[in-house]
């Protein structure tokens, strides 16, 4: 296989497991059938059918039915394995705000894609909700995956000679190395989460004193005023069972009675206010108005124009990007990372930070950059434009993709092993 078959990136197949439609002759169901047992997992039949038309559609392979379906079956059970010693690993622990951040990037990636939510609806006769659930739980699984892999690869390193060995082996099949700026940033940040979540609050309370004295209905207020996007459906979140939600949710939407609106409830994504529409056991139907953490205007002021005083003593030279980083910036993170950013190619960026970095040159400065926690001011200290792959000046990039290529051997070996000793059985 040469290096494009071992470096492909697998299709974010967004819509398997919850795209398929079951029907039978006479109750108008289709009964899908279990294809794999894996430890307290199953892998549907029309799991492995649904993967297997995506790859084919989007992925270009070229390998045969049999092929292509063998690989697909592989891969699924290669990660209900490691799901399932990762899930009995007490070490490996997931949190709801890291399941629900990613979540929230997803579902917005799906509707971008698919052109929004009254094409989900109308198109693929799926709810938002029930999307976002079924997501949830995925997200859940692959997290405890990959902090499994991690925990398992940490470990494998590679040497110099080994990378130039990949070098000389694969460079011409390397693909082109895309236009990036490597970046340092120094943060000028709000000021403390409690003065965002008064104004939220207030603001909240309000809204459910609307509600509560007949100014607005629950649903004409989700519509006005609620953050999130089941606003269009008047906040109706559909039918969920216990562990969809954030904690600091259920614990309030499940002592609710139908027809009751809580007080403002806070969780990491700001104030919810939940009303009960439907309860069945572990089962509810609830809709929710959300008012995401504000930022005054006088807090936006006062970090923009500390962004423009650093700017100004910056480019008259009082001290270095360096040290004030360490002197100034409010991101702690960045400070211990000395400001570093990372590697960005100009392709993946949005086109108003295209603008911003494309005509940099190595050492200058941006403007201040407003971002969701403060203003940013960015450095460039290195730049790139498409290129061939050099083992000098690329070694940092090959080095990754050769991590790669034996992370990924050494995983395969693991699950080999671990087929032994976990409960398969071929249905």
């Amino acid at each position: 296989m040469n290096l494009n078959g071992i470096l492909r990136i697998v299709f974010s197949l967004i819509f398997a497991g919850f795209m398929v439609v079951m029907s039978s002759p006479l109750h108008g169901e289709i009964i899908d059938r279990i294809a794999v047992v894996v430890g307290d997992e199953i892998i549907l039949e029309s799991e492995v059918n649904q993967l297997v038309m995506q790859q084919r559609e989007y992925g270009r392979s070229t390998l045969s039915d049999e092929e292509l379906r063998k690989s697909v079956l592989e891969n699924l059970l290669s990660s209900k394995i490691l799901y399932d010693v990762a899930v009995k690993d007490t070490n490996i622990v997931v949190e709801d705000e890291d399941v629900e951040m990613r979540l929230d990037s997803e579902i917005k990636n799906i509707l971008n894609r698919i052109g929004g939510e009254e094409v989900l609806v109308s198109r693929y006769n799926i709810t938002l909700s029930k999307l976002k659930n079924d997501k949830r739980k995925e997200i859940r699984k692959s997290l405890f995956v990959n902090k499994l892999k991690r925990n398992y690869l940490g470990k494998v390193e590679v040497s110099r000679n080994e990378v130039e060995r990949f070098f000389e082996t694969y460079q011409d099949s390397l693909p082109l190395v895309k236009a990036s700026v490597t970046l340092i940033e120094l943060v000028c940040g709000f000021t403390s989460e409690d003065d965002f979540s008064l104004g939220s609050l207030k603001k909240a309370q309000q809204i459910r004193e609307d509600i509560v004295s007949g100014k607005l209905t629950f649903e004409e207020a989700a519509k006005k005023y609620s953050e999130d996007s089941s606003a269009e459906n008047g906040g109706d979140l559909g039918y969920s069972n216990r562990g969809d939600f954030v904690p600091e949710f259920e614990a309030v939407a499940y002592n609710l009675s139908p027809g009751e609106i809580s007080e403002p409830v806070k969780s990491q994504f700001g104030y919810h206010i939940i009303k009960l529409i439907e309860k069945n056991g572990d089962k509810i139907r609830s809709s929710h108005i959300l008012i995401k953490k504000a930022v005054s205007a006088e807090n936006y002021e006062a970090a923009r124009k500390k962004a423009e005083l650093l700017a100004d003593s910056l480019n008259n030279r009082n001290f270095t990007f360096e040290e004030a980083i360490q002197k100034y910036s409010d991101k702690e993170e960045s400070k211990r990372n000395n400001g570093f950013v990372g590697v960005l190619e100009l392709a993946d960026m949005t086109e108003e930070f295209r603008k911003i970095f494309q005509d940099l040159k190595v050492g200058e400065i941006t403007e201040p950059v407003k971002n969701k926690d403060g203003y940013y001011l960015y450095k460039v200290i290195d730049k790139q434009s498409d290129h061939k792959v050099d083992l000098t000046t690329d070694y940092s990039k090959l080095k990754d993709w050769t991590l790669a290529r034996k992370r990924d051997k050494e995983l395969k070996k693991w699950v080999e092993e671990l087929k032994e000793k976990v409960y398969i059985e071929l249905k």
